[in-house]
């Protein structure tokens, strides 16, 4: 004998059944006009699956994006390492970095452009190596701090009581250490306040990477700044063994924990940049 409360011969969603006959009646409204207000729990799994496809086919499509840039990267990273000789072949990591930050935020709405200025500007200051001007070359990468310490404040968040300390403590030592054993080392007046000048901008901007709570930022501004204290000792108080190795590996790794991590972050802050 057959039910009185069995459910109809078409599928109504559990959700709907209280809404009674009225539910019933809009479902069959609608699929004679051709389009159906209700999806089946079958038919609701396929389209999840679907989508879930769809967002691995995308999550893979930036996923190697970002693996092919890393990899030009890294190899022209590797061609300024080679004996091979090109102009200011020194300029070319950063100035791809740039570019292709660029080209990734134009595609995913992003606003990192204080990043890609300071890249930009980094690369400027390689230029200026390669052409042996260090006032200029001093002068562009201060300024590519300072868009790094923009774009760190606008990410910032009440960041680790013991991290920022260990920051701070490093930052004081890097000043007093540049005060005492490299600026009496500069002859020239105007290299003297711009090396001092350089000394506290780079040092806020290690502490603005900090405040982002990124481990990529602060590491790569760790980086950064590493590779500076080494070429300022080797250029100004004593011959470094090997420096060249010691400046460039630190400043090509600080360049790319930078651009990856603006590169990843972009993604999730897209709503917010």
């Amino acid at each position: 004998m057959r039910r009185p409360d069995r459910a109809p011969f078409f599928p109504i969603h559990p959700l709907k059944k209280a809404d009674g006959a009225s539910s019933a009646v809009s479902q069959l409204l609608s699929r004679a006009d051709g389009a159906s207000i209700f999806v089946s729990p079958k038919h609701r799994r396929v389209k999840n699956k679907s989508y879930l496809c769809a967002m691995k086919h995308s999550l893979s499509a930036r996923q190697c994006t970002f693996a092919a840039a890393l990899a030009v990267a890294l190899g022209l990273c590797a061609f300024y390492f080679s004996p091979l000789r090109a102009e200011a072949k020194i300029a070319y990591v950063a100035a791809f970095l740039a570019l292709t930050l660029a080209l990734h935020c134009l595609r995913e709405g992003t606003r990192a452009w204080w990043m890609v200025g300071g890249l930009l500007l980094s690369a400027v200051g390689d230029w200026m190596v390669a052409r042996h001007d260090f006032l200029l070359q001093m002068g562009a990468f201060m300024l590519a701090h300072v868009a790094y310490i923009l774009h760190f404040l606008r990410l910032r968040r009440p960041a680790r009581r013991l991290p920022l300390l260990l920051t701070g403590a490093a930052v004081v030592a890097l000043c007093l250490t540049v005060a005492v054993r490299v600026l009496p080392g500069v002859e020239q007046s105007i290299v003297f306040w711009g090396v001092g000048l350089y000394s506290l901008v780079i040092s806020t901007m290690l502490l603005a990477a900090c405040l982002t709570g990124r481990t990529g930022y602060w590491a790569g501004a760790a980086a950064f700044v590493a590779s500076d204290f080494i070429l300022a000792w080797n250029k100004f108080v004593a011959p470094v063994t090997d420096a060249h190795w010691w400046i460039m590996v630190p400043y090509y790794g600080a360049q790319l924990l930078l651009w990856a991590t603006a590169w990843n972050d972009s993604k999730k802050n897209s709503k917010h940049a």
